[in-house]
């Protein structure tokens, strides 16, 4: 088969890994995913790769792939991914693992939105009733088991989770949907994008609801009345071209939602609600050092369990992070980082306000030895110091947790890789987990893997094994 010219410039610019992190943030992925028969990301390392090449154990979910999974929400979705356990505890209600250990409120598998983290730190945990997505913005979903602190962020102790919707200054994507079904489901969506040369503004209104299942848990903490679920959510998101090679960023979200939620106890909440809010702002520059991005939000989280007595956690979110990414030669990527976060809110049943504070630096190295042979090196430190508003002396403490990820790929064939990967994750303990034993201490997670895969690019397809 002949290629198109700029089909063979855009291989070419992904085979020799040449394309800037700034030019990778706004990578054509449908455009190399039909070129190579695979998707292509570049979450891994911060440079555009082949799914087949990247040092860590990826699937992609593409839009093709989310539209005829005919799901109705994420984690329906991610039903489909092997080494994915997905819990439904009522008609909205959901947890998600990855590689087993599926407990009610299932924590440490961290899910990001364009960038932005969404899974809350008074518990750990993701709101998968509440996240200010709609499945027809998303542009591809990246599943990414195991530990990979050291490459992704805070606390991503099981997995991660990538979400990836239309960028508004390069896709014109606009659409309008209703859905309903049996138990009272009814669903509509609605996103318009407007665009110009320089920028792009998205906004994005949701609204669900529906009649709880019938039925009872069982055992202590029995509700036989469940209150009915639903959510609504908008946003608003926009990036804009300030001078050449300086883009800026701006997202707000909103998000309201009530469901049924089981806890680690086994005990049925039902009429749990949740608020939240957020904001991010970020700026992404090529300069003569490298790309040197910049990336600040806040993430507000209110949440309220009922059942014979009421909790109330309250979580507070900030986050700055700057990181500059370049090349050494042409077979040599560095990325450098520094991140602070401040967490604050109450402690489960504990009225005094706990908050944390932690200074991370990382470093990634990305070495193509030969056009078949890549190693990627990542190591972060995370510094944590926890206080109490009362000066409560037992929530006095500081943890330093290091984490590391290191992954060798071969390309045996064109179509055939094999991934050796180790991987070193801790899990910081959260607000709720502080509040009820201020000793708690830091758990950590290694893992050895070995991956084999192949690629079936007549039908978009690869097959895989893993130890």
């Amino acid at each position: 088969m002949k290629m198109k010219f700029h089909q063979l410039v855009l291989a070419t610019l992904l085979s020799g890994t040449v394309l800037s992190a700034a030019d990778a943030k706004d990578l054509d992925y449908l455009s190399f995913q039909d070129l190579f028969g695979e998707p292509v990301t570049v979450g891994a390392t911060g440079t555009p790769q082949r799914a087949s090449e990247v040092p860590v154990n990826m699937t992609i979910l593409t839009a093709a792939d989310i539209k005829r999974s005919a799901a109705r929400n994420i984690p329906e979705v991610l039903r489909q991914i092997p080494g994915v356990n997905v819990r439904q505890n009522g008609f909205n209600s959901y947890d998600v693992a990855i590689r087993g250990y599926n407990q009610p409120i299932a924590e440490r598998i961290l899910v990001l939105i364009d960038g932005r983290q969404v899974y809350e730190d008074y518990w750990g945990l993701v709101s998968w009733d509440n996240l200010p997505v709609t499945l027809d913005e998303i542009k591809q979903i990246e599943v990414i088991k195991g530990p990979n602190t050291a490459l992704y962020g805070f606390n991503a102790t099981s997995g991660v989770i990538n979400i990836i919707t239309y960028n508004p200054r390069f896709d014109d994507y606009s659409s309008v949907s209703a859905s309903a079904g049996t138990n009272g489901y009814a669903q509509g969506n609605g996103t318009a994008t407007w665009r110009n040369d320089r920028g792009g503004i998205r906004v994005t209104a949701s609204g669900f609801s529906a009649e709880e299942f019938d039925g009872d848990t069982g055992g202590a903490g029995t509700f036989f009345a469940n209150d009915n679920p639903y959510n609504r959510f908008f946003k608003a998101n926009g990036t804009y071209e300030i001078v050449d090679g300086v883009d800026m960023g701006l997202e707000i979200t909103n998000t309201e939602s009530t469901t049924n939620v089981v806890f680690p106890t086994n005990t049925l909440f039902n009429d749990a609600s949740e608020q939240n809010w957020s904001a991010k702002f970020n700026v992404g520059a090529e300069t003569d050092l490298g790309t040197i991005d910049f990336v600040a939000y806040r993430n507000q989280s209110d949440a309220e369990f009922a059942n014979t007595s009421e909790i109330a956690l309250g979580t507070t979110t900030d986050v700055v992070q700057l990181s500059d990414t370049f090349k050494v030669g042409t077979d040599h990527t560095f990325r450098i980082a520094g991140e602070y976060r401040h967490v604050s809110g109450n402690g489960y049943s504990d009225p005094q306000e706990i908050s944390y504070d932690v200074m991370t630096s990382s470093a990634l190295w990305n070495w193509s030895i030969t056009p078949q042979v890549s190693l990627s090196n990542a190591v972060r430190a995370d510094f944590l110091s926890l206080s109490r508003q009362d000066g409560n002396q037992a929530f006095n403490r500081d943890l330093t947790a290091v984490s590391v990820n290191s992954g060798l790929v071969y390309k045996v064939t064109e179509l055939d890789t094999v991934r050796l990967t180790y991987a070193r994750a801790v899990d910081l303990p959260s607000v709720v987990e502080f509040g009820v034993a201020p000793e708690s201490d830091i758990s950590t997670v290694n893992n050895f893997g070995l991956d084999y895969a192949h690629t079936f690019p007549e039908i978009q397809t690869t097959a895989s094994a893993s130890v």
